[in-house]
């Protein structure tokens, strides 16, 4: 038989709800009610608080573990006290909404828009996020502070942004045991600056650090700046990751922008990596200006890292004529295990070009932009568009469900 359920006026917005009784009525009008202990019997099914406005996001704090659903764009220009500092674990859905103008200020201490997620956040745009921590390498500026314990980023994309700090990221500034998927930062400027050394300083356009099981999946990060020239202790800066933990895997993503450091553990997409962790499917196309070594066109520092599948594209340069950055990886330790990977045959290192390679494969530029080669050779796989190359555009990702 078949149970139909109606939910209507709920006081608190949940994904599972207890079935606390259940009363039915016999051939002959005599009704039976059967009661069950909290979560014996639990009905999933989310629903949602709808927002509308500022002041009914502001809300979200007297409810962390409810589930909200933007019903239209949100403009926080000249709004005030609208940051979540306490440990968010239910779900926020942007519902294919913005968020913007988003002045976190200018602090000593750590600027972010979510303190800590548990929970999950997805289909969010956040455009024009700008936050200034300074005077201090403990501080950091990030849309959420830490991501931990099976937190979900999905479809979240950040854009047209300015961070500074100790530490700086696109998304988040830490991260542990979480997922991000078919999200991206575009067109986001970073700038690390710290005055003391106390802490290590670290900045990716996704995540700056994130400490292990991570999955970063069908991502991406577009015309992306980071500025690392006036970092104190450096530990990592990559165009999507600074640094990255044991057991992260990374998968059909790719990075174009720029990245200046006066410093080791710099990469086009991880800054620094140990091991057992896992980058495939993507490419970079991120310039480089550096003046140490520990740099790569795709990490920095590998260590006991899997990479496969990967191309590197942008143009690396060390001011340092006795020190030659790597053109895929800059320091490879014997754990790493590298298989297909590839540079440009017109890249320029150091200013020149060069025939001289370590483990890639250097390809010309029509063949960079032959489908036929991404898809055989290279084996980027069918999670990315490339329907544009004849255009001069390099692949676009789909996301997850096959959507661009």
């Amino acid at each position: 038989s078949t149970l139909t359920v109606e939910l209507s006026n709920p006081t608190k917005y949940r994904s599972s709800y207890s079935v606390l009784s259940i009363t039915s009525v016999g051939p002959y009008g005599i009704s039976y009610t059967r009661d069950y202990q909290e979560k014996e019997r639990l009905l999933h099914v989310d629903l949602y608080k709808p927002i509308s406005t500022v002041a009914e996001w502001k809300e979200i704090r007297n409810d962390l573990a409810g589930n909200y659903q933007l019903q239209n764009d949100l403009d926080f220009k000249n709004a005030i006290d609208y940051v979540i500092l306490d440990n968010f674990s239910g779900i926020l859905d942007g519902n294919g909404h913005t968020i913007k103008n988003i002045d976190l200020g200018t602090s000593t201490a750590s600027l972010y828009m979510f303190r800590k997620v548990s929970g999950t956040i997805q289909n969010l745009t956040v455009d024009h996020l700008t936050a200034i921590s300074e005077k201090g390498s403990n501080t950091s500026a990030s849309f959420i502070y830490d991501l931990v314990n099976d937190s979900v980023v999905d479809h979240v994309h950040i854009k047209n942004s300015s961070l500074k700090g100790g530490t700086v990221a696109g998304i988040a500034k830490e991260a542990t045991n979480t997922i991000i998927r078919n999200s991206s930062v575009s067109n986001v400027k970073l700038e690390v600056e710290s005055t003391r050394s106390v802490a290590n300083n670290y900045a990716g356009g996704l995540v700056a650090d994130i400490s292990s099981y991570g999955t970063i999946e069908n991502c991406f990060v577009s015309n992306i700046t980071i500025d690392a020239t006036k970092a104190k202790i450096p530990y990592g800066f990559g165009a999507m990751i600074g640094y990255i933990g044991p057991q992260t895997v990374l998968t059909n993503v790719y990075a174009t922008g720029r990245i200046d450091a006066n410093s080791p553990y710099v990469g086009g997409m991880i800054g620094k990596a140990s091991e057992a962790n896992h980058l495939t499917n993507g490419y970079s196309m991120v310039a480089i200006n550096g003046s140490q070594g520990y740099t790569g066109g795709i990490i920095g520092d590998a260590r006991g890292v899997t990479l496969k599948n990967v191309i590197s594209l942008g143009n690396i340069y060390s001011k340092n004529a006795s020190i030659s950055p790597g053109r895929v990886v800059g320091e490879v330790a014997t754990s790493t295990t590298i298989n297909n990977i590839y540079g440009y045959k017109d890249q320029l290192i150091n200013g020149y070009v060069s025939d001289e390679t370590t483990d890639e494969i250097l390809l010309s530029r029509e063949q960079v932009m032959d489908a036929k080669v991404l898809t055989d050779q290279v084996k980027l796989g069918d999670a990315f568009a490339y329907d544009e190359l004849e255009k001069g555009y390099l692949p676009k990702l789909y996301d997850t469900n096959g959507k661009t």
